[in-house]
């Protein structure tokens, strides 16, 4: 019988077949891939504070703040590489975000008026802040990630998004969750070190813990 981790990655909601293969670029095929595709260790993006626009910083820091988006160009830069700028503002200034490859058609799906949150490097620019690596989100969807304070940022490819990965990952978490995994650690080790089994899981025991009698350790729950 096949182990849950072994299941390929399309039997997750929401991955198909042209997903999958975007996924096995990232040797990423089934969902225990899935648990060890850790993020970027320098890179989270902190929904627990907003900036706005005068506030943001133009360090080339990846910085989030919400905003009014007004217009979408398209242009073509000096080597004929075509991008879009979008053009947004708050109560306290403007700035423009530059969208690269494939991420300009996320400029068609935004009208102006549209209130965004926009996660970026910030940099100086000729009429306004000028901001790169942008990952945008409407602020009235549903299911908008800054619910949970801080996310990770994930490598990518081609057509993947950071909210198609964390939704992958938020699953293969789930499962593991519900499941459990095999525990791997040998017998003598765990004995060794005071690992503490409970429902198919393993718990290390403090040192402190481990040192006090047997009568007064309370019990684990």
């Amino acid at each position: 019988m096949e182990n849950w981790w072994q299941r390929p990655v399309t039997s997750l909601k929401g991955v198909g077949t042209r997903r999958a293969e975007a996924f096995a670029r990232l040797e990423i095929v089934t969902v225990g891939d899935l648990l060890d595709f850790y993020p970027r260790l320098d890179n989270y993006i902190d929904y627990s504070h907003l900036a706005t626009i005068r506030e943001l910083k133009t360090d080339g820091s990846r910085q989030i703040f919400e905003a009014e988006a007004l217009r979408a160009v398209e242009r073509y830069s000096g080597s004929g590489r075509r991008y879009a700028v979008v053009t947004v503002k708050d109560e306290t200034g403007y700035a423009e975000l530059f969208l690269f490859g494939a991420q300009r058609f996320q400029a068609r799906r935004f009208k102006a008026g549209s209130r965004l949150l926009v996660t970026g490097r910030v940099k100086p620019g000729r009429a306004a802040k000028a901001v790169s690596e942008v990952l945008l989100q409407p602020c009235d969807e549903d299911s908008l990630d800054r619910s949970v304070g801080i996310l990770p940022v994930y490598n990518l490819t081609e057509s993947l998004t950071q909210h198609n990965l964390r939704s992958a990952v938020r699953q293969a978490l789930q499962l593991a969750r519900d499941n459990g995994l095999p525990e791997t650690i040998p017998a003598a080790i765990s004995e060794q070190y005071g690992f503490l089994f409970r429902g198919g899981k393993q718990y290390p025991l403090s040192r402190k813990r481990r040192a006090l009698p047997a009568g007064k350790k309370a019990p684990c729950l």
